[in-house]
C-alpha cells in the first residue's frame, strides 16, 4: 500500500488527469467526458487520443519520449494551445514513458506512463522494477498503475470491446508465453481469426477451444490478404497480433506500416502502380509467360528469366521483353520493384537468395495472378484435376462469339486468340484456376466450373481427402450473386453444392442434371455431335471440333454457364465449333511415314484413359505412344493406373521421367513402369533419346498409324521432330 503522504505529493507537486475517451466528428473535434486519475498513468489504446491536463503552465516543461521503453515510439505528444494540456495520441499496441521535464529546474520532472494494450485493454505486466524518480525521491508506482489500469479493463475500454460489428482478427508473431484466455469475452464479435507467424498454432487451438474460426498463414502480407478476401462490406479488419514482432520484423512500427500499406494496395486491386519493373522468375512457363503480356498491356516494365530457351521465350523476346537465360544472381538489379515466381522456384535458388537480400518485394504466381483477378468485377475460373485448359478455351471461344469481350489467360496456346492470353475491354476475366499448391484460392471469382476431383498432386495434397477440402475452400469464396457449375457424374464433386453461396448449376451425360447431352454421335474423327436438354426441353444440337467424350462433357459445363449468362444459345452453338483444339490437346501435328501424328498434354491415368477413348472413336491402323512421365512423385504412386491406361496402345515407349521441381526421392525408374505394362500382355521399351525413338519408329510405323505424344514435360519436341517442325 502506497503511503497517503506520498500520494499526496505526487498530486500537489505534478499532476492531475483528467482522461478523455472521444468520439471526433468529420471536423476533427474531440467530445470528451472526463475521468479523473489518482495517478501519473495513462491508459490509451492504439488509434486514441487523450487530452491530458497538468496543474503548471506546459510551457515550462520539455516533452520527450521514453527511449528505455519496450516501444519507445508509441506515443505521439502535441503541446495545446491553452499550454495546460498536452494531446497523446496512441500510435499502435505496446507501452511507453512520456516524460515532462521542468526547464527552471532540470532535476525535478515527472514521467507518464503510458500503457496501450490493443486488445483488452489489461495491464501489462511491468515487474517489480518498474518505478519512476520525482523530485529526486524514490517513489514506487507500479501498484497505483496496476490499480487504475484493471479499473479501466473492468470497464471494458479496450478496442475490441468498442466494435460493436463482425470483426475478422490478424493475430500473431513472436510468442511471449502469456495466455490469450482473457480475450474471450472482448473477442465477441469476432467472427475470423487469422493467425500467422511463431505463434499461429498456439493462437489456432485457443480459437478452437473457443469456437472462433481460424486460418493460418505464414506471414502478415498473406494474413491481411485472407482477412480482406473474407471480410464484406461493415467489416472491420484489425490488426492486433497479442505478440511481439521480432519473428519477422525489427520492430512492431514495421510491421504496422507493412499492414497498412497492404490493405492500401489490396482496396486498390494490385500490389503496384503502373510503369513499375516487374521481374518474373520462371517466365517461360505457360501461365508466366500470360501474365508477363497481361502486364505489358496494363502498362508495366517487365522482364525475367528461365532455366532454357523455349518457342516461349523467344515470343517474349520478340515482342520486347528481356528474357535471361540461364537464372543468375546478376539478373536481380536495383530497379527491379517487385518479383513474381513460380512454385518450382525454391528457396535455394539464386535469384532467390538474391532478392530476399536485397528486400525486393515478391508474390508467387497463383498469389500474384489473384491479384490480377481482384481488377476484374466479374472473373470466371475454370478448376478441376482434369481438362482446365480445355474447358477454358471453349468458354472463351463462347464468350468471344457472344460480343463479352473477355480478357483470357489460359494454360495452353489457343489459336482463337493467337496465344495464351488476350486483354479485352470488359469487366470480365476467363482464367484456368489450378489447384496445386492452393493457388486458386487467391483468385476473387464471381462465378466457377469445376470439372471434376481427383487424385493428383499428391506431393502436395498428400490424398484425396486434403484436395476435396481444398476444392471445397475454393467453391466458398464465391459471392451468392455468383454461379457455380459441378460435374453431377463425378462422385467427388457432388459435396460441393453444401459449400458455396453461389447459385448452383449441374451438367452431366450419365446422371441427372440440369444439363444434360443427349443422342451423343461421332464423326470419323471422333467428335462429338449431341443435344442439349434443358429443363425437359431440347434447346438444339452441339457440333464439336474436338475429338472425345470428355470433350462432350467439358463442353456442356460451358453451355451451363454461357446460358447462365444470357449468351445465345446459336452464339453457344458457333463458339464451341470454332474451337478446334488448344496446343498439345489431342494437336494434329502433321504424319510421320503416312501416320497421323497428334500430341497432347496428359500426364495423369485418367486424362490418358479419356485421352485413349478418344482415339478409339478415330479412324486408323495400329495406335503408337510415347509417353514422358512427369514427377517421379506421380510415377511412383500412378505406376499401375499409368501401366493399365498405355496397354490400350498398340505399341508403347517410355521415355526418362521429367523431374520437374522434384528429386528422386521415391526410387522410381522407367523399368518398374514397364514392368507393371506387361503385366497386361503389353511390350514396353525406354528409349532416352528423341533421334533414337525417330529411329526406331521409322522401321516400324506404317501408313494409316497413329503416333501419340504424351506428356507434360518436353516430349512435344519429338512431336515436333516426327513432322520436321523442330526449327519452328
Amino acid at each position: 500500500m502506497i503511503d497517503k503522504k506520498v500520494d499526496r505529493q505526487v498530486k500537489l507537486l505534478f499532476l492531475i488527469f483528467c482522461i478523455f475517451t472521444i468520439s471526433c466528428s468529420n471536423e476533427d473535434k474531440l467530445n470528451c467526458e472526463s475521468i479523473e486519475l489518482s495517478s501519473n498513468s495513462i491508459h490509451i489504446l492504439a488509434g486514441e487520443k487523450r487530452i491530458v491536463y497538468i496543474l503548471s503552465d506546459l510551457e515550462k516543461f520539455q516533452i520527450g519520449l521514453g527511449l528505455q521503453s519496450e516501444n519507445p515510439r508509441i506515443a505521439t505528444v502535441e503541446p495545446q494551445n491553452d499550454n495546460k494540456a498536452i494531446l497523446i495520441t496512441g500510435n499502435s499496441v505496446g507501452n511507453t514513458s512520456i516524460y515532462l521535464r521542468d526547464l527552471r529546474n532540470p532535476d525535478n520532472f515527472a514521467e507518464i506512463e503510458v500503457i496501450s494494450d490493443y486488445l483488452s485493454g489489461k495491464f501489462i505486466e511491468k515487474g517489480d522494477s518498474s518505478s519512476t524518480w520525482i523530485n529526486g525521491g524514490d517513489l514506487h508506482i507500479r501498484e497505483i498503475i496496476e490499480s487504475e489500469l484493471k479499473e479501466i479493463a473492468k470497464n471494458r475500454t479496450g478496442i475490441l470491446y468498442s466494435f460493436d460489428k463482425d470483426t475478422i482478427l490478424i493475430m500473431g508473431g513472436t510468442d511471449r508465453g502469456h495466455s490469450f484466455e482473457e480475450l474471450k469475452e472482448p473477442m465477441k464479435h469476432t467472427k475470423l481469426v487469422v493467425a500467422y507467424g511463431e505463434t499461429k498454432n498456439r493462437i489456432k487451438e485457443f480459437c478452437d477451444k473457443i469456437k472462433i474460426k481460424c486460418i493460418v498463414c505464414d506471414n502478415l502480407v498473406e494474413a491481411t490478404g485472407i482477412a480482406y478476401d473474407n471480410s464484406k462490406e461493415g467489416n472491420i479488419i484489425l490488426l492486433s497480433p497479442a505478440c511481439a514482432s521480432w519473428d519477422q520484423f525489427p520492430n512492431f512500427e514495421v510491421r504496422g506500416k507493412l499492414f497498412k500499406d497492404t490493405i492500401l494496395k489490396y482496396k486498390k486491386g494490385l500490389f503496384l502502380e503502373k510503369g513499375k519493373h516487374i521481374y518474373m522468375m520462371g517466365i517461360g512457363g505457360i501461365s508466366m509467360s500470360g501474365i508477363a503480356d497481361i502486364l505489358v498491356n496494363m502498362g508495366y516494365k517487365v522482364s525475367g528469366s528461365d532455366r532454357m530457351e523455349s518457342s516461349v521465350t523467344d515470343k517474349l523476346t520478340s515482342q520486347g521483353i528481356k528474357v535471361f537465360i540461364p537464372q543468375s544472381k546478376d539478373n536481380i538489379t536495383k530497379d527491379i520493384d517487385f518479383i513474381v515466381y513460380t512454385a518450382a522456384i525454391k528457396d535455394d535458388n539464386e535469384e532467390m537468395i538474391e532478392a530476399k537480400k536485397n528486400n525486393i518485394p515478391m508474390m508467387e504466381r497463383g498469389e500474384f495472378l489473384g491479384e490480377i483477378t481482384k481488377l476484374y468485377s466479374n472473373t470466371i475460373g475454370v478448376a478441376g484435376t482434369h481438362g482446365k485448359t480445355s474447358t477454358t478455351s471453349m468458354l472463351s471461344c463462347i464468350f468471344l462469339k457472344g460480343n463479352m469481350d473477355p480478357t483470357i489467360q489460359v494454360g495452353s496456346m489457343l489459336k482463337n486468340i493467337n496465344g495464351n492470353y488476350r486483354v479485352g475491354k470488359s469487366d470480365t476475366l476467363i482464367i484456368e484456376a489450378c489447384e496445386y499448391c492452393d493457388s486458386y484460392l487467391n483468385f476473387k471469382q464471381k462465378s466457377a466450373i469445376v470439372l471434376n476431383i481427383d487424385n493428383d498432386h499428391l506431393d502436395y495434397f498428400k490424398n484425396l481427402d486434403n484436395i476435396k477440402k481444398s476444392f471445397y475452400e475454393y467453391v466458398s469464396h464465391l459471392p451468392s450473386d455468383g454461379y457455380l457449375v459441378i460435374n453431377n457424374d463425378d462422385d467427388n464433386s457432388n459435396h460441393l453444392k453444401e459449400h458455396t453461396k453461389a447459385k448452383v448449376i449441374t451438367y452431366g451425360i450419365n446422371n441427372k442434371a440440369d444439363y444434360m447431352a443427349d443422342n451423343i454421335k461421332f464423326n470419323k474423327d471422333g467428335c462429338g455431335i449431341f443435344d442439349v436438354i434443358y429443363d425437359n426441353k431440347n434447346l438444339g444440337t452441339i457440333e464439336l471440333s474436338v475429338p472425345g467424350r470428355h470433350n462432350i462433357s467439358n463442353a456442356l459445363s460451358t453451355v451451363a454457364l454461357s446460358m447462365a449468362y444470357g449468351i445465345d444459345f446459336n452464339d453457344i452453338k458457333e463458339g464451341l465449333k470454332d474451337y478446334e483444339g488448344a496446343a498439345r490437346r489431342m494437336e494434329y501435328k502433321g504424319e510421320f511415314m503416312g501416320a497421323k501424328v497428334y500430341d497432347d498434354y496428359g500426364h495423369h491415368p485418367t486424362e490418358i484413359e479419356a485421352t485413349a477413348k478418344a482415339i478409339h472413336g478415330m479412324e486408323h491402323n495400329e495406335t503408337w505412344v510415347i509417353f514422358e512421365p512427369h514427377t517421379y512423385s506421380r510415377a511412383y504412386k500412378h505406376k499401375e493406373a499409368f501401366a493399365k491406361v498405355l496397354s490400350e496402345f498398340d505399341h508403347i515407349i517410355i521415355t526418362d521421367i521429367y523431374a520437374a521441381r522434384e528429386n528422386n526421392t521415391y526410387g522410381i525408374k522407367e523399368e518398374d513402369i514397364i514392368k507393371e505394362i506387361k503385366k497386361y500382355g503389353k511390350e514396353a521399351f525406354h528409349i532416352s533419346d528423341y533421334d533414337d525413338i525417330k529411329t526406331y519408329l521409322s522401321e516400324y510405323v506404317n501408313k494409316g498409324d497413329l503416333i501419340l505424344t504424351l506428356g507434360a514435360g518436353y516430349v512435344t519436341k519429338l512431336a515436333d521432330l516426327l513432322v520436321n517442325k523442330e526449327n519452328e
